[in-house]
């Protein structure tokens, strides 16, 4: 009997702290978003006051202290949300104007503190509007965050000293990139691409040189970006004598983004490559860089084993060829069990729905 009591009361204390777990995270779900209703608010009447009062600073000669000596230090979070969008957007004169209320202002000292402490939080946030602003002001203190532990704080930093234009970091970051498993060629690039234009110089002269096949795939890929001419030369030697896939593929959209006709020779040699995402790349390059020169390697693709290589080689025979479109029709009709000419029947029919 007492041992039934025992479990009955233990069944009752679990029953009971489980219920005061459940109410204890209600309580704290509702109290979070009370806490995030009333800060939406407080916001929404900041911005409703200072949205007119920054607009008319813009307007006129005030110096940015005077405006900025108006606002409370704690609702400094404020201003720069609102700021953000405007930051990312503008250039030139209104620009130079709304950067100096961070750079020329007790804004910027408050920032500085946060950036040097030890919360990757507020180090994050710090580093964000500092490179948003272009501070130079945060840019050894942001060099010194690149060795960082933690990668948020590397890729905040990253990123900030990229849209200072901090060329001399580059191959900093990208060595300190290696440290964090899961920094991706699509973070990298995100980064790379807010420097300017002058990185391609340094990316060029290191491309000489770089063995790393990843680096040797981004440098490229920005390349293309900033469709940067005076690389060809230097991509199409990659390209021929590459063993990596991703390389070579983003090698051909270079030179087909920068129209570079001295590929031709290459393409006709990597159009019969093993690899089928290469075969499709070359034949979509051939629609700019080919001549008919190039018409019956493209016919022969339209036998590929893949898919996306034959319909890549009709579409660009349509393009490259003046007139082909009938000769690819009777193809197409005259054969009506063949799979190349299924393909190429489904091209054609998709072609005159678009038209």
């Amino acid at each position: 009997m007492f041992i039934h009591l025992d479990i009955f009361g233990f069944l009752a204390l679990t029953i009971f702290s489980l219920l005061t777990l459940v109410y204890l995270l209600v309580v704290q779900v509702v109290l979070l978003r009370l806490l995030h209703g009333y800060r939406a608010k407080q916001k929404q009447k900041f911005i409703a006051v200072w949205e007119e009062r920054v607009f008319n600073y813009l307007e006129n000669n005030e110096k940015p202290e005077l405006l900025i000596k108006k606002i409370q230090r704690r609702k400094y979070r404020y201003l720069l949300h609102y700021l953000r969008e405007f930051l990312l957007m503008l250039k030139g004169d209104d620009f130079d104007r709304l950067s100096a209320l961070i750079n020329q202002t007790k804004i910027q000292p408050f920032l500085i503190s946060r950036l040097k402490s030890g919360s990757p939080r507020k180090i994050n946030e710090a580093a964000y509007f500092l490179g948003l602003a272009k501070s130079g002001a945060a840019r050894n203190i942001l060099r010194k965050k690149l060795r960082s532990q933690n990668a948020s704080v590397f890729l905040s930093s990253a990123l900030a000293l990229a849209r200072l234009n901090d060329i001399e970091v580059v191959f900093e970051i990208f060595r300190n990139a290696y440290r964090f498993k899961f920094v991706s060629k699509d973070s990298l690039l995100v980064i790379m691409s807010e420097f300017s234009s002058d990185i391609c110089e340094v990316l060029l002269q290191n491309l000489k040189k770089e063995k790393n096949a990843l680096i040797q795939s981004i440098t490229i890929t920005l390349f293309r970006h900033f469709k940067y001419y005076p690389a060809g030369e230097i991509v199409l030697k990659i390209a021929v004598y590459s063993q990596n896939k991703e390389v070579t593929i983003e090698s051909i959209k270079y030179f087909t983004s920068i129209e570079f006709l001295k590929a031709a020779n290459a393409l006709r040699a990597l159009i019969n490559s093993p690899k089928a995402e290469i075969r499709a790349e070359v034949l979509k390059a051939l629609a700019v860089l080919g001549d008919s020169s190039f018409e019956q390697r493209i016919w022969d693709r339209m036998y590929d084993s893949e898919y996306e290589v034959q319909y890549n080689a009709v579409t660009t025979l349509m393009i490259l060829i003046p007139g082909s479109e009938e000769k690819i029709s009777q193809f197409a009709y005259g054969n009506l069990k063949d799979r190349a000419a299924a393909i190429v029947r489904m091209v054609l029919s998709e072609r005159s729905i678009k038209s």
